[in-house]
């Protein structure tokens, strides 16, 4: 009879799960079996929710990459705008020196001169022009030099003269125009 209180002790619930004895190998087996599949339905749901997870993550990055493609379009399309709205400011350019047509070199130097700043004032060199113009520049700078050495200025001037004649800033205006 005590033996049989003594089960009954053991196997009080008390509201809780009930605690395995060592006679009551049948409870730890239940138990032990309820306990397993509980874990393997939380592994489960742990799984779902790392699928979940990586599911919102693949979203957000192609929705943020749509993003920064719609966005890289619109700047173009602002900044085309932009730049086809805006216009550079127009200032009043006095016209340059005419030639005199004195022969001499220092003249046809100030002239040149005088062409240049009005045309860098008009915008109308871009760099490329002006890279070619400086070689120019040199060059006939050189010749000018090279001849007043000579004790020839007054005729390497005139040389100059007739080989640049007054038409090339006609050409060079309606080809730039």
């Amino acid at each position: 009879m005590s033996g049989s209180n003594v089960d009954e002790t053991s196997e009080q619930t008390h509201g809780r799960e009930t605690k395995p004895t060592a006679q009551g190998k049948g409870k730890k087996d239940k138990s032990h079996d309820a306990l397993s599949n509980m874990e393997a339905r939380l592994a489960k749901v742990e799984l779902a929710m790392a699928d979940t997870w990586e599911g919102i993550d693949l979203i957000e990055q192609a929705r943020d990459q749509e993003i920064r493609q719609e966005l890289s379009i619109y700047k173009t399309i602002v900044l085309a705008w932009v730049m086809a709205t805006y216009e550079t400011p127009r200032v009043k350019v006095p016209k340059p020196h005419t030639f005199s047509g004195k022969r001499d070199a220092k003249e046809l130097d100030n002239f040149l001169w005088h062409m240049e700043r009005y045309f860098e004032a008009i915008a109308l060199m871009d760099e490329a022009t002006k890279a070619q113009d400086c070689s120019k520049r040199k060059a006939l700078n050189a010749m000018i030099e090279e001849k007043e050495k000579e004790g020839d200025a007054h005729m390497g001037s005139l040389q100059l003269l007739n080989a640049l004649k007054p038409s090339w800033c006609l050409r060079r205006l309606k080809a730039k125009g």
